[in-house]
Formats: structure tokens, sequence, C-alpha cells
């Protein structure tokens, strides 16, 4: 189930294993959060949270505790996190009989930021989808949180504040409360409010100067890019991930495939796959391709020595911009 869903599935009945993973820390911790509220009472008690390693080398410690009844709370809690065990680590008898008959007065959480497939295919496991959450989930978020401090926001201004953002709600709850605070008394958090206080994610970075790369709008895409150099302490990296993007927009016009083949392809979520498709319309497939040539042409030239990466950026993009 996804991260969003957890809550109503607990007033239908609660599981006694749960793996909560995914890239995104903020919605992990919030289903931490959800089960814990749910579940425990008297944590001082009842709550024992172990590191993953830990848990590998001592699987019977942990089994022990989670079949110790629980004192003036409904469950005993145990948190693992980063617990990535082996399917042969699994097949120890101790935690392999635990899984397939799990104490029902007490709740094992597994919070991880990797998949684990040996868990996933454990008995009474359930797994709470905590990637990058979609649009729809996180504009609900930034309204429903701002509207509790009586401030309002377009739906499409928080779609350009999740768009900032990049749909990574840890970075999203952060620009809320900077923009409550700013905000506060005003009534509605407008565009300019956004434009003046949010600070764009590198990914919206690249989109943004892509867009104005195809619009042939040079002096602004110069001006984004000498911005994103400014604010980059690692220029290999940036110049990686424009090549990689130009890449996959060429990638997205000549496929043909829907977003949700392309996303699992190309190990990336859906959202991303469909603003790929949309920007990679505003050039033809030849550009793409010319554009991807010269990012290898200039990659060969710093690997090799011949120029530095940053001059190797800023060539390049001249030359797309051209």
């Amino acid at each position: 189930m996804r991260m969003e869903e957890l809550k109503s599935s607990l007033e239908k009945a609660i599981a006694p294993v749960y793996l909560i993973e995914g890239e995104d820390a903020y919605l992990r911790e919030g289903a931490v959060k959800i089960l814990q509220n749910r579940c425990l009472s008297a944590p001082d008690l009842n709550f024992s949270v172990f590191e993953g390693s830990y848990a590998r080398q001592n699987p019977e410690e942990i089994v022990e505790i989670l079949m110790q009844y629980p004192f003036m709370s409904e469950k005993r809690v145990v948190l693992l996190r980063d617990y990535n065990p082996t399917a042969t680590d699994l097949k120890n008898k101790t935690l392999s009989a635990y899984f397939s008959n799990p104490s029902q007065t007490s709740l094992l959480i597994i919070a991880n930021g990797n998949a684990c497939e040996p868990l996933k295919k454990m008995p009474n496991v359930t797994v709470v989808d905590c990637g990058k959450a979609d649009m729809a989930v996180v504009v609900r978020y930034i309204q429903v949180t701002l509207k509790r401090e009586n401030l309002i926001i377009t739906t499409k201004n928080a779609q350009l504040l999740a768009d900032y953002c990049r749909l990574e709600m840890t970075k999203v709850s952060g620009e809320v409360e900077k923009l409550i605070s700013y905000c506060h008394g005003a009534g509605e958090v407008l565009e300019e409010d956004i434009e003046a206080l949010v600070t764009k994610e590198s990914d919206y970075q690249i989109y943004e100067l892509t867009e104005k790369v195809a619009q042939k709008k040079n002096g602004e895409a110069y001006i984004i890019l000498t911005d994103m150099l400014s604010r980059s302490n690692d220029h290999q990296k940036l110049f990686t991930s424009l090549y990689y993007h130009f890449r996959r927009l060429f990638f997205c016009s000549m496929s043909g495939k829907t977003p949700a083949v392309l996303a699992k392809e190309l190990g990336v979520k859906e959202y991303a796959v469909k603003k790929s498709i949309e920007q990679s319309k505003k050039f033809t497939p030849k550009r793409l391709k010319e554009i991807n040539d010269m990012f290898c042409k200039y990659d060969g030239d710093f690997k090799s020595g011949r120029i530095s990466v940053s001059q190797a950026l800023t060539l390049c993009m001249g030359k797309i911009m051209q």
C-alpha cells in the first residue's frame, strides 16, 4: 500500500509486521509515527529501536523482545532501521518461526530507504511504499497544511511549489514552514512569495534550463546556468545530470512506449517520465541526437584533461544554444 493509505487501513486491522520502504525519508518517518501513535503507549516500557546491522547479528534477541507482553500499552513496538537481511539471514530458525507465527501483542516496524526483496517474500509482512509522492498528494499536503495556518494557495501555485521541490516531501515540508512564517497574516501564498522564498531543486533548474533552450531564450538560459554553476560545488555532477537529462529526452522521443513502461525501464518515477516526454516534444529527435553527441564530445574532452569540467559544461551549453 502507499503511505497515504496506511492510516485508514489501521481502522480495519493492524498487521504484525510492517516493511516501510522508499526513498522519501519524510514519508518513511511519517509512516513510523502513524504506527507508533496507533499502537504504542508508555514508550519507555514498550518501545525498542535497533540498527539493522545489529539486528542481523542478533536475531534471537530481537525475537525475544517481540515475544514479551506489553505493559500498559496495546502493543510492544520494535523498530529496525535499515534492516536488509539476505535470504540466508531469514532462514534463521528463530527468525523464520517468528515471521510464520508473529506475536499478536507486538508490532515489528522495519524502516528502509532501499528495497529488500527477501523481506517482502516473508509471511505476514505488509509493505508500505514511501517512494516519492505524486503531484496530487503533494498539492493536497501543501493546501491542507497552509489551511491549518489560515493561509490559502491556489492549485497552480501549489503545483509550482511542488515542482520546485521535485515532489520531495522533506523539501516540501521545509519550504511550507518557511512560507507559513513569511506569509503569516497575509491570507494567501502568492506566486511571488514562492519565487522570493523557495530554493529550486537542481532537477527543476535543469528542466527550466531545457525549457529556455527549447524556446531559444538564450539570455534567460545563461542566467539559469550561471546560477546553477554558482550553487554547485560539484560541476562534474552537474555536467552528468544535464547529460543524463538530455539522453532521457532523446530516449523518450524515440521509444513510443507508455510512461509506466518507460518509468520501469529507466528506473525513475512515472511523473518524471511524463515531464520528460512532454519536454522532448519541444525538440526534434535529430536535434536531441545532436545535443547528446555534443555532451559526449565534451565529456571526452574533460576526461582526457584537454579542458576543465566547468569549461566543458559552459562550452557544451554554448554550442547547444547557438
